[in-house]
């Protein structure tokens, strides 16, 4: 989280310069940013490259981000242009991350070049931009902001929370995601999928009552979108989260009605070992977006979302957790606990949500109290838990 001293400090660091002189200019007549400098986003898995899909409202078709990555996740990393990251997008696998973007900036090294420009003449309340962003768990949040005639782009720290006791700028994700796997059937060569939508995509815009420009006195010029699900679904398979949101990277599935109010989609099962994802788009303004918001990894079917314990021991005077996965595909996250009751971590240890992977957690000895033993608890998707057995301390 990065600390805020003032709405100037916000203003003047939402020119996003991005530490860089501007380039030739490739859809804009100048620089026109959209995104972070003072804000930070959390709880976002990102050991793999996140997903994003950014965009004009009522435009999205015409107006995007053409499969230029608009995120950081890399203090020492480069935006999907090519551009330096800020200390702000932390490290691989923190969950911490924030956008960065340019809609007059192609991409460096390659002929790829945002898909038209949101607002050619700068003028305010034009082209609302909003930002689909699906991290590597397949949970997502829409951010939404207007344009910022003192920046002269789309200031996305507006549409974060500001904490005035601590002068902190974040958004914290949810871990659950929209999407809910109600049943899935294999039939032959395909899975039939059920899924339910009732729960809502996460929206923060600047307009909200306790947004960082509400707080600063920032007004908003319009409304925040309306935000729901597609009608539809898709799949992908590969061997790594997909990066690309947009529906022509995908394979459309027809649905059908199912088990309490919820949608079916049959698809057919991968080949070999690679993995397979099922996803719907996102209703913006009364426009589906053609990019997905939300995704779930389905397969391999067998033998998944396993967690034991490895170790635990006292090392020089703390606590020292070694636990390991078979297979991840819908754990989202992890807690560890003294006993069966007594939760010892602050906040959800992120999942790497693919494969079988090892993790490790540390804490004073004293957080144990009397516990002799400990217990982890894998967090699924789709809201269910997985525990593993009681592991002795040593």
């Amino acid at each position: 989280m990065i600390r805020m001293t003032s709405l100037l400090t916000v203003g003047a660091a939402a020119v996003i310069a991005m530490s860089v002189s501007p380039r030739a200019f490739a859809i804009c007549g100048g620089d026109q940013p959209a995104g972070m400098q003072v804000s930070t986003i959390l709880n976002c898995p990102d050991y793999n490259p996140i997903a994003t899909f950014l965009a004009a409202v009522g435009s999205a078709s015409t107006i995007n981000n053409n499969g230029i990555s608009a995120i950081c996740q890399e203090q020492n990393g480069l935006d999907g242009a090519g551009y330096p990251c800020l200390y702000n997008a932390g490290i691989p696998g923190d969950g911490q991350v924030y956008i960065q973007f340019d809609w007059a900036r192609q991409a460096l090294g390659a002929p790829v070049a945002p898909l038209g420009c949101p607002n050619p003449e700068g003028l305010p309340n034009v082209g609302r931009n909003f930002i689909q962003i699906v991290c590597n768990n397949g949970s997502g949040a829409i951010l939404t902001t207007s344009y910022d005639p003192i920046s002269a782009g789309y200031n996305f720290d507006f549409a974060s929370k500001y904490d005035p006791a601590s002068g902190d700028a974040s958004l914290t994700l949810s871990t659950s995601n929209g999407l809910r796997v109600v049943a899935v059937t294999s039939i032959g060569g395909n899975y039939v999928i059920c899924f339910d939508e009732s729960t809502h995509i996460q929206v923060f815009s600047d307009c909200d009552p306790d947004s960082l420009a509400t707080f600063f006195g920032v007004s908003c010029p319009d409304t925040t979108p309306t935000v729901g699900y597609g009608a539809n679904f898709y799949s992908t398979t590969g061997s790594r989260p997909p990066t690309d949101l947009r529906v022509s990277a995908w394979t459309p599935r027809p649905t059908t009605a199912g088990p309490g109010g919820s949608q079916c989609a049959t698809v057919p099962h991968p080949l070999g070992s690679t993995s397979l994802w099922v996803g719907t788009t996102a209703v913006v303004g009364g426009q589906d977006t053609g990019a997905i918001a939300d995704w779930i990894q389905i397969s391999p079917i067998a033998a998944i979302d396993g967690v034991r314990v490895d170790s635990a021991a006292f090392v020089h005077g703390r606590l020292d957790v070694s636990f390991s996965t078979t297979n991840e595909t819908l754990i989202v996250g992890f807690n560890v606990y003294a006993g069966s009751s007594t939760k010892l971590n602050a906040r959800l240890i992120p999942a790497q949500g693919t494969g079988s992977n090892a993790y490790t957690f540390a804490i004073g000895r004293g957080a144990l109290k009397s516990d002799r033993t400990v217990t982890v608890e894998a967090v699924k998707r789709d809201g269910t838990v997985e525990r593993s057995a009681a592991a002795p301390v040593k």
